[in-house]
């Protein structure tokens, strides 16, 4: 009861702090709130696109009229909805409301003669059941599912705390400053006989009184600010790259536990309580006398000069002594504002490069197209492409960013000399200039009506090179290689020598190693002569070249040439008889799109999958890159808030130090005009004491980012990632970043020390004499 009392009567005796205290277990519980709110809004929607996609737990197909029934009786059903398949058969969609230990054998009970589900092989019968096992993982309907959620939970909960920790420094500034400056009320207490349990119980009781406010308003205040973050995050359009408008409006809620809200409440309680009781038990460790002496608060030493004295004259020498007679205050806020400003100015930078080395990525893997299509193509008609090509020209929302017809030639020498190989290569129209640094330097139409070819290589093949090169050849005589498909009736006609002149295309299942025989061909090679119109260096290496012979393969002795795809069409040696490709010779002929209005991207993506009869959609790249592009702009909204919020509980805590020291140093401030300082001179006194806080903080954090990227640039240059994606480490980044916040510190700085002093105005010199704070 005495505790409790005196708690209380500080409370109410002290208004100011108890108000910042409750501040700052405000914002710290609309932080907590927030991040669980972010976690239970996850699941939710995770829960809620399961479902969306398949609205059952389970779904039994080929049932009788009789079956539905028994199944409609089932007293551990929620629904069970009837369906009637496009193949006329009956299936019933399920919902349960029961929790069981094991799902696949709970299944088996239901029609014991079916085996729907073999606990052997723990598998299912695909053809009788169709389990929606997110929808059941998520709902929590087994052992295994329970398993995970506890899992989830707990990772959670480990990043929860600490993060608490990470914050707790800034937090327990309130608790520090206000029982600094009442150790000699402590000190007193104790030589007039309180116990130090019954002081430690004050200051729990005071933290628990004082959180009876600060977590309701905590949790308030976050819900409002997960509500704001949802809003930002799904007017990002992050929404838009994952789900269809009507899945938006199904799935994208905002979802509130209030078991994780409750969860969340006694997180910051007991962290209140811890920090209120780590202060009381520093409070008496102090001797009374200590206590009541508060000699912590002497100048044991005056130093004559000081940086800021030097710089602002008297005024600042003040300031600087004001500041240093509270060490342990002074650097408790200026750490709490060095790491809340590190953590703003990371959250930023990390983002940043993160974004930019997705981008760069991106472009070093060469994905910097929007669609990768397999167009089919028959084996025996080398031709039957143009109907896929001639689909995607006239459809009119694609550019052809690559597509290449290739073939294998090579140049006989006399017997005594390996042949030089050479690799032709047929670009449509659209493309061609593109393929070559500065573009072709003979017109497409030209090549085309010519049949000639471009003597092309990779950028490391200097222009003089393929200048001497031209000089010397103005044609090539080569054999062109083709191939020749070999029906089962022609193959089972065939003797056994022209059998063994039959290769096989056999594809190997990397999933099952099963081997399976495609299709049979001879391989031919067709003599022609190929006419040389010009050279030109190429601006990246062929995608079909690497295809062909890996990315590693040395080109120095490989001939490159460049011909049209018109040509390649009009050339008889080209298709007569053959395949015409050897790349391609799975069925498939592949080429890279790119919309030409981005806002197309569903429409188009429509059209590829309406022609499935022509068109493999291999590669939907824009959908990947718009999913990772907007989830990062979501995730930079999200930290945003959270770089807010972390700014604001250092700024609270700081306005709290601040305004608490002008308060209780009242008295002194008015001897100090008692002997002729002014109310200018007293205010620039007290601002060079904020700049203090400011430049020390953003010093600091300067100090120890720059050290982080120093670490941060060898690291990478140990691994040779910069080779890769240049220079990624920008040591002037976070310098603007740091000294804002650096500024908006000071400013509020200036604010705290000036409202309480325009107060203290108000009041005459001789009342601010007597004012026992």
């Amino acid at each position: 009861m005495f505790e409790r009392l005196l708690a209380l009567r500080y409370i109410k005796a002290q208004k100011r702090h108890s108000f910042f205290t409750v501040c700052s277990i405000a914002v710290a519980l609309a932080l907590v709130t927030l991040l669980f709110i972010a976690f239970s809004t996850y699941m939710g929607i995770r829960r809620d696109a399961a479902y969306y996609e398949k609205p059952y737990h389970f779904k039994l197909m080929q049932l009788t009229e009789e079956e539905f029934a028994q199944l409609e009786t089932n007293p551990d059903f929620t629904s069970c909805e009837r369906i009637t398949e496009a193949d006329g058969s009956l299936s019933a969609a399920i919902m349960i409301n029961t929790y069981h230990e094991d799902f696949g054998l709970y299944i088996n009970t239901i029609f014991p003669d079916k085996y729907l589900y073999s606990d052997l092989k723990e598998t299912y019968k695909e053809d009788l059941i169709d389990v929606n096992f997110e929808l059941v993982e998520l709902d929590r309907l087994d052992f295994a599912s329970k398993y995970y959620a506890v899992y989830r939970l707990a990772l959670f909960f480990i990043f929860i705390i600490f993060f608490v920790l990470a914050l707790r420094l800034m937090i327990d500034t309130a608790f520090e400053i206000s029982s600094k400056e009442r150790e000699r009320q402590y000190g007193i207490l104790q030589c007039t006989g309180a116990a130090p349990g019954q002081i430690v119980r004050i200051i729990t009781w005071e933290g628990l009184f004082l959180s009876i406010v600060g977590i309701p308003v905590g949790i308030l205040l976050g819900l409002g600010l997960s509500f704001g973050v949802f809003q930002a995050i799904r007017s990002s359009g992050v929404a838009e790259a994952f789900f269809t408008a009507e899945e938006i409006t199904a799935v994208m809620k905002l979802h509130c536990s209030p078991l994780l809200l409750v969860l969340g409440a006694v997180t910051g309680l007991v962290w209140v309580m811890i920090s209120a009781y780590g202060t009381g038990m520093r409070i008496i460790r102090m001797s009374p006398i200590q206590a009541i002496s508060n000699r912590e608060n002497k100048i044991r030493k005056v130093r004559r000069f000081s940086l800021l004295g030097l710089l602002f004259g008297w005024k600042g020498m003040l300031a600087a002594r004001n500041n240093r007679r509270q060490t342990k205050r002074f650097v408790v806020t200026v750490m709490s504002l060095t790491v809340s400003i590190l953590l703003v100015a990371s959250f930023s930078l990390v983002l940043r490069q993160a974004f930019a080395a997705f981008e760069k990525t991106v472009e070093v893997l060469d994905l910097d197209y929007d669609f990768g299509v397999n167009i089919k193509v028959d084996p025996a008609d080398p031709l039957s492409y143009k109907e896929g090509l001639g689909l995607i020209r006239e459809s009119g929302y694609f550019d052809i960013d690559t597509f290449t017809k290739t073939q294998l030639a090579y140049i006989p020498f006399d017997e005594d000399s390996e042949p030089l190989f050479c690799l032709l290569l047929y670009y449509p129209e659209e493309t061609f200039d593109s393929h070559f640094i500065g573009g072709s330097p003979v017109p497409y139409e030209t090549l085309t009506e010519q049949g000639s070819y471009l003597i092309t290589h990779p950028t490391n093949f200097t222009e003089q090179s393929l200048a001497d090169v031209l000089k010397k050849y103005t044609q090539f005589d080569v054999v062109v290689q083709g191939r020749t498909l070999v029906t089962d009736d022609a193959y089972n006609a065939m003797t056994a020598e022209e059998q063994a002149q039959v290769e096989d295309y056999v594809f190997d299942d990397p999933v099952t190693g099963e081997h399976a025989l495609l299709y049979r061909y001879l391989t031919e090679w067709t003599a022609a002569t190929l006419p040389v119109g010009g050279s030109a260096p190429a601006a990246k290496t062929d995608a079909q070249a690497k295809k062909f012979f890996g990315v590693s393969h040395d080109y120095s002795n490989m001939l490159l040439l460049a011909g049209t795809l018109d040509a390649y069409e009009n050339g008889a040696y080209a298709y007569a008889g053959s395949y015409g490709s050897l790349i391609n010779s799975d069925g498939t002929e592949n080429i890279r799109l790119v919309l030409r209005d981005d806002s197309t991207y569903e429409e188009a993506k429509a059209f590829l999958l309406a022609h499935d009869d022509v068109f493999e959609l291999d590669e939907d790249f824009f959908g990947d890159l718009r999913k990772g592009r907007t989830t990062v702009g979501a995730i930079q909204i999200g930290f945003g808030f959270l770089s807010v919020l972390i700014g604001l509980i250092a700024i609270v805590n700081m306005v709290n130090t601040i305004s608490t020291g002008m308060l209780n140093r009242k008295h002194e401030l008015a001897a100090l005009q008692c002997i002729g300082m002014t109310q200018g001179q007293l205010r620039a006194m007290t601002v060079i004491e904020c700049l203090q806080y400011a430049l020390t903080s953003g010093i600091a954090a300067t100090v120890t980012i720059e050290v982080l990227f120093l670490e941060m640039y060898l690291f990478l240059k140990v691994i040779g990632l910069e080779e890769v994606f240049g220079e990624i480490i920008h040591f002037t980044e976070p310098l603007p970043l740091i000294w804002i916040s650096a500024a908006v510190v000071f400013l509020a700085a200036a604010a705290a020390s000036f409202i309480p002093l325009q107060r203290m105005q108000k009041d005459s010199l001789t009342d601010q004499l007597r004012c026992v704070e």
